[in-house]
Parts: C-alpha cells; sequence; structure tokens
C-alpha cells in the first residue's frame, strides 16, 4: 500500500522491506546498519512526525542515529511552533534536524478504517490506487 501511496514519488522515495519478518522488539539502529550496507555513499534521511522527534531521545541508540542520518520531521500542527533547541537531548543535533510544516491532512488511519468497515469504501481520503488495493484485497473489511 505505501508502495502504491509513493507512486508519484518514483526514484526519490521507496519502502522497504527490511523490517518485515524482523523478530520483536525491531529497532531502527539495526535497520539502519543494513541501510548503510546497502546503500553505502549515500545520504541517509529518517523522515518522521514531530510527535516521534519529540520522544526521539527515548529511541535505543538515538545519538549514533542522530550521527549517521539527518532527519526531517513533519509538523502536522499548523498552529504548533516546534523549536528544535527545546527537545530534551536533541538541542546539540540542531543541524541534522529539519523541521517541515506542511499541510495538514484532515483523516487519520483509524477513520479510514472506520469508513471501510461502515461503507465499504474509503473514499476520496486516499490516492485512488490505494482506493482500488484496499477494495480489492479487502483491507480493514471485518
Amino acid at each position: 500500500m505505501l508502495r502504491l501511496a509513493l507512486n508519484g514519488f518514483r526514484g526519490k522515495f521507496f519502502p522497504s522491506k527490511i523490517e518485515i519478518g524482523r523478530p520483536a522488539p525491531s529497532y531502527f539502529i539495526d535497520t539502519l546498519k543494513v541501510l548503510e550496507k546497502t546503500y553505502r555513499n549515500h545520504e541517509l534521511y529518517l523522515i518522521l512526525g514531530v510527535d516521534q522527534l519529540m520522544d526521539f531521545y527515548k529511541w535505543k541508540d538515538y545519538d549514533i542515529i542522530l550521527g549517521k542520518v539527518k532527519i526531517i520531521a513533519m509538523n502536522r500542527d499548523i498552529g504548533r511552533e516546534v523549536n528544535i533547541l527545546n527537545i530534551p537531548h536533541l538541542d546539540k543535533y540542531a543541524d541534522r534536524i529539519r523541521i517541515i510544516v506542511n499541510e495538514p491532512i484532515d483523516v487519520s488511519s483509524s477513520e479510514i478504517r472506520q469508513k471501510v468497515e461502515e461503507t465499504g469504501d474509503p473514499g476520496n481520503d486516499v490516492d485512488v490506487n490505494v482506493r482500488d488495493f484496499i477494495m480489492m484485497e479487502s483491507i480493514y473489511y471485518r
């Protein structure tokens, strides 16, 4: 489904299956080690939400991760200003973190699931290719 959602970004973004089948708990530092071997001489970025960035210092080996990747944190709350210098333990990595305020998407995955369960159709809340996949594969149907 992610692959379908990223269709318009060919060559720029792609999903990875590295973590699929990995025994729990799965830590990003382990994924990063595989990515570093696979994509030598490439600059790696981690895209996450500001909510995850706020707790990033709790991630296993967060300081090692920050030494190896740049972070792009998406802020979906336009009214909420985030200052990296005020996030615990991340102030010294401010040059490796970029916060981007993006247009809020006024729907959550939970709402999409609920809509599919109730009506059988996610409607226009998802990309048409993702919509077709959800319906064809009967995802979110109970």
